[in-house]
């Protein structure tokens, strides 16, 4: 009886180890996956032969798809997450979903990244501009922060700040140079504010162009670049 109950822990044990093992090869696979789609897109960006795809969605929908696939991300490190999303729910833009998707993304698992304890806030709104309305996409964390040697060298390519790549031990410094890159090659504009230990801000400022709805829902759109490292 005894051998039979320590035959039954041993396969336990053996299971969970196999278990943890395919795991951790699972979570390899998916940072080596992030950093071969980084390298790729900044050699594209950095090329000159980026091209935006431009199609109509909703971008209210857009975003609360990658909401929800954040959630459980946020829910591993108890941390909160908050989305105040001020647009009706059938605003359509033209636009290259994808990428804006890809600039949302970014952020937001840069925050989760960052932040062990408080809260991740999204905020989406439109504003009035005189020729054109604008998307504006702010994103904010109680994490870390930057000291000032962070923020001097923030989207500089292959760099990451000293505290932050010391403590985390990853990334390839691609992610924020590859979103301003996005950004200004959508005409955008971004900035950020960041306090060491308080947290960090980022705002985002993206000419939009609305269109009708009907024309939208004929067009549905494929996010097929919104991958997520594990």
């Amino acid at each position: 009886s005894t051998h039979c109950i320590s035959s039954a822990a041993s396969d336990v044990y053996k299971r969970q180890i196999r278990e943890r093992k395919t795991d951790l090869a699972l979570k390899s696979a998916g940072r080596l996956l992030l950093l071969i789609d980084d390298v790729l897109d900044y050699t594209e960006i950095s090329s000159g032969e980026l091209t935006l795809n431009k199609s109509h969605f909703c971008v209210r929908a857009m975003v609360e798809e990658l909401i929800d696939v954040f959630k459980p991300l946020c829910k591993e490190k108890s941390l909160r997450l908050y989305a105040a999303l001020s647009l009706p729910k059938n605003t359509y833009i033209n636009g290259d979903a994808n990428r804006i998707g890809q600039i949302i993304s970014k952020l937001l698992h840069n925050a989760i990244k960052f932040t062990s304890r408080g809260h991740i806030s999204i905020q989406l709104t439109l504003r009035e501009a005189l020729t054109e309305p604008n998307l504006l996409i702010s994103i904010e964390d109680t994490g870390e922060g930057m000291d000032e040697a962070t923020k001097t060298s923030l989207f500089t390519p292959f760099i990451q700040g000293q505290t932050q790549s010391a403590i985390k031990g990853s990334g390839t410094g691609l992610g924020l140079s590859i979103v301003k890159q996005l950004v200004e090659k959508m005409d955008g504009e971004i900035d950020f504010r960041s306090e060491m230990h308080v947290g960090t801000n980022f705002d985002i400022v993206l000419p939009v162009t609305l269109t009708d709805v009907k024309q939208g829902l004929l067009d549905p759109v494929s996010y097929t670049h919104l991958t997520l490292p594990t």
